[in-house]
């Protein structure tokens, strides 16, 4: 887990520690590269790096739902022309979450 990224979790679990009943998914992306099955481990390595930081943070395991999409769902491309766009590789590696019920 990227310590850059602390303050977008710390602020998750200000938001989730307000709103009690919340329940989330975090979802866990890579890029294009690797097999499928490297891809879904590594995405899983993702989301649970975040339940756990979550977890320590007083976010009840419950309410923290994981998704491993691994390479499935890209923001951007990750070719233009058939040349390599690593700049889109990294916006697609990534973890989201979303509310799925509460509030």
């Amino acid at each position: 887990l990227d310590q850059n990224y602390y303050h977008e979790l710390d602020s998750l679990a200000a938001f989730l520690l307000t709103y009690k009943t919340i329940v989330i998914e975090i979802g866990g992306h890579t890029d294009g590269k690797g097999s499928e099955a490297y891809n879904l481990k590594l995405a899983q390595q993702r989301v649970d790096a975040c339940i756990r930081y979550l977890e320590k943070k007083g976010i009840s395991r419950s309410r923290l739902i994981g998704k491993a999409y691994g390479k499935c769902c890209p923001l951007e491309p990750e070719t233009i022309d058939g040349k390599d766009n690593p700049a889109a590789r990294k916006i697609n590696r990534r973890v989201e979450y979303k509310i799925l019920s509460g509030g």
